[in-house]
């Protein structure tokens, strides 16, 4: 019964050290982090901590489609980019761990950044659509940072069913700093409405406006 005990305490000290080699904290001040907002989402600046037992950062948060990301940090930079946004957004959530060369992480840290507009949803901020001969013209103006596709539709007569039905024109990327364009329609109207429609690089659909 006594031997029994003795290596029953022996189990419960592997396994408190085995718990305690398992721990991982730092103690690293929120202003070690600089967030800038920019289109589509943010910039954190960080700067890690002299420790050797820091080998990276992991950065978590929940993108416009209700994704969850991961960012991973390491001493080779000092910045991670946070995108995944389309709309401006103030206080977005996120959750920063380290890791150790163990790969265990340390106690999360809770930190909020703001974004900005995506260009393909400022895109319908500076975008004008007016009539011209025989079409229409598209003239727009983009932010600095330049992402996404434009497709430009108009309700028309779909040459397979003869049916009445959204007729695409063209698709394009979005061009620094803007651009005009002109849309000569085969099919005449007296009136025609035209349908514009932004997608981001990842194939989602960002915002669709109709003129009529």
């Amino acid at each position: 019964m006594r031997n029994t005990i003795l290596i029953l305490l022996f189990m419960f000290g592997v396994f408190a050290c085995s718990d305690d080699k398992s721990v991982f904290n730092v103690d690293v001040p929120e202003s070690a982090f600089l967030f800038k907002a920019r289109p589509g989402g943010a910039v954190m600046h960080y700067k890690l901590p002299d420790d050797s037992d820091i080998f990276s950062l992991n950065v978590r948060y929940v993108n416009a489609q209700g994704k969850d990301v991961l960012k991973v940090g390491s001493y080779v930079g000092d910045s991670l980019l946070m995108d995944g946004f389309n709309e401006a957004r103030q206080n977005v959530p996120a959750r920063i761990t380290f890791v150790n060369n163990q790969r265990v992480e340390s106690a999360p840290l809770d930190v909020m950044f703001d974004t900005e507009d995506s260009a393909p949803y400022a895109f319908f901020k500076e975008v004008q659509v007016s009539p011209s001969w025989g079409g229409f013209q598209v003239m727009y103006n983009t932010p600095e940072i330049v992402t996404g596709m434009v497709h430009v539709f108009y309700l028309g007569t779909n040459p397979l069913t003869q049916q009445e039905d959204t007729v695409l024109l063209k698709s394009f990327p979005i061009n620094m700093g803007g651009d005009t364009l002109q849309f000569t329609l085969q099919q005449e109207r007296l009136k025609n409405t035209v349908i514009i429609r932004t997608d981001d690089y990842r194939g989602y659909r960002v915002r669709q406006e109709v003129w009529k």
